[in-house]
């Protein structure tokens, strides 16, 4: 069996239309079916699948890198959906109409509550006379990262910091490496600003559009997927979301990320009210919590006072040489904690962290 893509004929129209008035097909869906049965050949006439199964947003769209003629679409079907088999795949656009359709290797999509997670990413390639007439519509809210775009970005972040110890293992780590030989990283640097994950506390009032607040928010996973790939190689830095509350209502304020609900959600740091200590990172960890410091004061006081029994504060006890009274060394430890709001001198901020 031969599988392929191929624009269908209301697609061909619309790209040339759109190709001609300088303007562009606004690509928004992805769909599978399971053919009713049987792999199929795609057909250009076909206005719908054959028996379409499942509909999602288009996760991402690319031109590829070897082909200045291919548009790269790219879908996501997650864990929770499935019980299907998928054998043909379609394009739409904003109007609801198929602008490709190609058929699909025979694949089953089973269901989390059937016992086995599988998630599936489709990649689907169209030829085009102009991918400068394809656009993506997106709902940013849905959108998956490729494990190859996390990747890159991690490798982005490990280059910035000069981190090797991150270790990331990417395919292309060797034309990246070229690409800072040749002088090409200032550029890259200049291109993607600040790498994500990065956090600095500033006197402005408002985030940027690529920037959290570090105080405890939750987010979707789903909104800032490269945030909570970077999050989860910090694993000393992650707690479970209950471990997250426990620190958090104690101490009030909290070094660590948690998982949030485990499964769609994250949730960033509390810097609120903290400030920043540089640890060694062996005898005291990073996001490790310290209180004020408790301060002891002692008074002491000689008298020449006659007790039949000593009063509790009494730590010596010396004998005077005049008559057979007995003089009395007190000490009072008066011990307290540096009261709620006295701290050193500073200037309030927000604490930040980029995030796309």
């Amino acid at each position: 069996m031969q599988y392929l893509t191929l624009l269908t004929q209301i697609g061909a129209v619309k790209i040339a239309a759109a190709t001609a008035a300088n303007s562009t097909v606004q690509l928004t869906h992805i769909a599978v079916g399971d053919s009713s049965g049987t792999v199929t050949m795609p057909n250009a006439n076909q206005t719908t699948l054959i028996n379409e199964v499942f509909r999602a947003s288009l996760n991402n769209l690319s031109v590829d890198e070897n082909n200045s003629n291919w548009v790269v679409t790219e879908g996501y079907i997650g864990s929770n959906d499935g019980n299907f088999w998928i054998r043909e795949v379609g394009i739409f656009d904003i109007d609801g109409d198929l602008i490709a359709v190609g058929n699909y290797p025979e694949t089953f999509k089973p269901l989390m509550a059937d016992g086995v997670a599988k998630d599936l990413y489709l990649k689907v390639i169209i030829e085009v006379s102009s991918t400068e007439a394809v656009t993506l519509q997106i709902d940013p809210s849905i959108v998956m990262a490729s494990r190859e775009f996390v990747t890159d970005e991690l490798l982005k972040y490990a280059f910035i910091n000069g981190d090797e110890s991150k270790n990331f293992k990417v395919k292309d780590a060797q034309n990246a490496n070229e690409a800072i030989n040749k002088g090409q990283f200032d550029a890259e640097l200049e291109k993607i600003g600040f790498p994500i994950g990065w956090e600095y506390t500033a006197n402005k009032t408002t985030p940027a559009l690529d920037e959290l607040l570090n105080l405890g928010g939750e987010y979707l996973r789903a909104s800032f997927p490269i945030l909570w790939a970077y999050i989860q190689t910090e694993e000393e830095l992650l707690l479970t979301d209950a471990q997250w509350h426990v620190e958090n209502n104690a101490k009030g304020m909290c070094g660590y990320f948690s998982s949030g609900d485990g499964i769609t959600t994250f949730r960033l740091k509390n810097y609120e009210g903290a400030t920043i200590k540089a640890v060694d990172g062996v005898n005291r960890l990073v996001g490790s919590f310290q209180d004020h410091k408790a301060v002891s004061n002692y008074l002491y006081w000689h008298d020449g006072g006659s007790y039949s029994t000593p009063p509790s504060d009494v730590t010596n006890i010396n004998h005077h040489n005049s008559g057979t009274s007995l003089g009395y060394t007190h000490q009072v430890q008066n011990v307290t904690k540096n009261p709620e709001g006295t701290t050193v001198k500073n200037i309030g901020g927000l604490p930040f962290i980029v995030a796309k």
